[in-house]
């Protein structure tokens, strides 16, 4: 038994040390015992602070006051303690390897080998099968640097993204607080987001009145990278976590892309008044906690921005515009600088029933505002409401435009999409183009799915079956909603197919699936000999005109 005494203060400025135990395996090689022995020296010196074992040079000085070692080991007869004594005029050796052995020699003086000879010194092949005969095992380590220069540089392809993950991780905060209240564990309390921007000072603050946090919760999530306190909440209480939003842990430091510091200050609902805390980040790879008491329960995210680009969103309009363009719905009052800037109700998530004509309006118009279409499209001409949870989650409100289509319009739609993705309220994707085949590009809207699978930034969807079988969903609605809408008024329906006849018939031609095709078909209108110039018939209606015995129909095609 070898036994490493640790009371050595001139190893460390430390009084006090704790006794390490090492022992060479039964039958073990020599140099094996080697490795093992000083990865015990190591590793002490390491957990009383004489070195840092994440230092890369450290490695390789590591390594080669091993093979030294083991070079005198496998030459010498002579003990543990005097081969370390060696170490000094081994000048070969680096300057750090050198160094490293003085430390060595120091951790020495306290080893009584019971074994100090050399038996034999087995050849590299056989060394080589002595360290492959048992797997080790390895944890994959991060650099927590480089990990968040990854977030805060890479993750995020526009930098106002941090409103929007800010305001929805305040939102689920809200949630867990109203959770609480319903369980009756504390009182109710108000509900709001307040956000305020001060252009002279260069900051712009976040505050929510939600559940708060404490110490545990602080280190918990905001010192791990990828711990998402939200995704905690939705898998411990499912039937109560439809609102949050949260569920991959790094949207918080979505401010580092902006940010020269951050200081977060919170107090946890039911927590006693002195126990408020504030946590501060100064744009290193390190942050701190201090106590500090008299804070209103909830949290308080103060962001000093950086000099440039990143200034513009201490300006008020600059942050009313993002938070129309991804947070108007979002379920609680948000407020900036006093006044609230979120009055409408995400009406898809009401029953159809529920919601009226002049709802439907006000809301259309605010799509199209966000979209940028205000001085095309007025009013819906046609308006698809629906929800269901079966194959997959889905809460959409689809608009038709009431508008005149031409030519060069329709040239100019090519690669645009009105509908926008949502996740329980928040824009994930405007110009969802993944959800509805391009020769539908011409409808407006929403849909919400709680099941669309999301990369990590929330930015961009991942192909999978869920959402094939989501757009098959969304194609078969709009067909069918369209083919019912001819049935039940032919009239509205032949005006409103003289300005989307061109999308018909680009579907017709590049629909792949033939049975998506052949419902594209059922809508297309044409000019009859039974009817007059003018009045235009569906296939369907020509079909049931057809003389008993007819196979044929005849048609007669012009550029127009």
């Amino acid at each position: 038994m070898q036994q490493l005494f640790g009371d050595d203060l001139s190893m460390s400025p430390c009084s006090t040390r704790h006794a390490s135990h090492l022992e060479a395996p039964e039958g073990a090689s020599k140099e094996a015992s080697v490795i093992d022995f000083t990865d015990m020296m190591f590793q002490n010196l390491h957990d009383h602070g004489d070195i840092s074992m994440s230092n890369p040079a450290l490695h390789f000085s590591v390594t080669e006051v091993q093979q030294t070692y083991q070079d005198m080991m496998c030459s010498s007869q002579d003990s543990h303690d005097y081969i370390f004594q060696q170490f000094d005029k081994k000048k070969t050796m680096s300057l750090p390897a050198r160094m490293m052995s003085a430390r060595l020699i120091r951790a020495a003086r306290f080893v009584t080998p019971t074994c100090s000879t050399v038996q034999f010194a087995p050849s590299a092949p056989t060394q080589r099968r002595l360290m492959a005969s048992e797997p080790q095992r390895h944890e994959f380590q991060a650099e927590t640097r480089n990990l968040m220069d990854i977030v805060a540089k890479s993750l995020y392809s526009h930098s106002e993204v941090f409103v929007r993950e800010l305001i929805s991780n305040a939102s689920d905060a809200l949630e867990k607080r109203r959770y609480a209240e319903l369980k009756g564990e504390i009182a109710e309390g108000s509900s709001e987001i307040r956000i305020t921007t001060d252009k002279e000072k260069r900051t712009i603050t976040f505050e929510d009145t939600g559940i708060g946090m404490n110490r545990e919760d602080l280190v918990k999530f905001l010192g791990t990278i990828a711990k998402s306190g939200s995704k905690d909440f939705i898998e411990n209480n499912k039937e109560n976590a439809e609102a949050v939003i949260g569920q991959f842990g790094v949207g918080f430091y979505s401010a580092f892309m902006v940010a020269d510091s951050v200081v977060v200050t919170t107090r946890k609902v039911g927590s006693k008044p002195e126990e408020g805390l504030q946590w501060t980040w100064n744009g290193d790879n390190s942050y701190e906690i201090a106590e500090t008491a008299g804070l209103p329960t909830g949290t308080r995210i103060e962001i000093r921005l950086k000099v440039g680009d990143s200034a513009t969103y201490a300006e008020e309009d600059k942050i009313k515009e993002v938070i129309n363009k991804y947070s108007y719905f979002v379920s609680a009052p948000i407020l900036v600088n006093g006044e609230r800037v979120n009055n409408l109700n995400a009406i898809w998530t009401m029953q159809a029933r529920e919601v009226n004509k002049e709802m439907h309006e006000t809301f259309f118009k605010q799509l199209v505002k966000n979209q940028g279409k205000q001085e095309m499209f007025t009013r819906p001409q046609y308006t698809i409401h629906f929800q269901t949870d079966t194959p997959v989650s889905l809460r959409s409100v689809i608009y038709i435009p009431q508008t005149q289509f031409n030519q060069l319009s329709f040239m100019a739609q090519q690669k645009l999409c009105g509908l926008s993705l949502y996740a329980r309220r928040v824009l994930i994707k405007p110009d969802a183009q993944e959800l509805i085949p391009n020769y539908l590009r011409f409808v407006i809207g929403v849909v919400d799915s709680e099941d669309i699978p999301l990369n990590l930034s929330r930015e961009m969807l991942q192909n999978n079956p869920v959402l094939r079988k989501l757009k098959k969903i969304l194609t078969d609605k709009i067909l069918g909603s369209l083919q019912s809408e001819m049935k039940k008024d032919p009239v509205k329906y032949s005006e409103f197919y003289q300005n989307y006849s061109l999308y018909f018939k680009e579907g017709v031609v590049t629909e792949q699936n033939q049975g998506i095709k052949e419902e594209v078909a059922k809508l297309l209108l044409f000019e009859s000999s039974s009817k007059k110039a003018g009045e235009l018939t569906s296939l369907g209606d020509y079909v049931k005109r057809m003389q008993e015995g007819q196979k044929e129909i005849y048609y007669m095609y012009a550029n127009k």
